[in-house]
């Protein structure tokens, strides 16, 4: 789920480009970005657990470090979707297709 589902905001578009990075993230790395055992089941402490992870930089750092193996502009797809503000994530599924069609 998207941070902003967690928090409980209506969804839109933007909760879709976070779902197509965890695809993403997933398929090039064989791993969800965020440990799900990282965080409790409750939406409070995953909510919680999110936020701390970003404001740290750690579950940041991780993902990146994951994703080294990759093309640098694979890289930047696949954190352009999964950047905790939905503000800051790339703007529509239209963009990533763009960029994505760039790489080969």
């Amino acid at each position: 789920m998207s941070p902003e589902q967690l928090k409980g905001s209506n969804p839109d578009k933007s909760v879709d480009i976070y779902a197509l990075g965890v695809l993403l993230y997933e398929l090039f790395t064989g791993s969800l970005p965020y440990s799900p055992y990282a965080f409790a089941d409750d939406r409070q402490s995953l909510i919680k657990g999110h936020y701390i992870a970003r404001k740290r930089d750690r579950a940041a750092m991780t993902i990146k470090g994951q994703l080294l193996h990759l093309p640098f502009s694979l890289q930047e797809i696949i954190l352009g979707c999964l950047t905790f503000y939905k503000k800051d994530r790339l703007p529509t599924i239209g963009n990533v297709y763009v960029k994505l069609d760039q790489i080969r």
